[in-house]
């Protein structure tokens, strides 16, 4: 599950590896952001986000 997407913010599944790989500890277990997103994120997104025209339009 992605957190934040579309809202201008970065993915931490994505961002944690790419700043640890660049030398930036994060603290975060890389292995446990996608249970940790799913327990917690889900319950508040009852459904994955899409792009449609509705979703561009609130966007502009």
């Amino acid at each position: 599950m992605r957190v934040g997407r579309g809202a201008g913010n970065s993915l931490t599944e994505v961002l944690v590896p790419v700043l640890e790989r660049r030398g930036v500890p994060t603290g975060v277990d890389t292995q446990k952001v996608p249970a940790v997103a799913e327990e917690v994120g889900r319950p508040f997104v009852p459904r994955l986000p899409y792009t449609d025209r509705a979703a561009i339009t609130q966007g502009l």
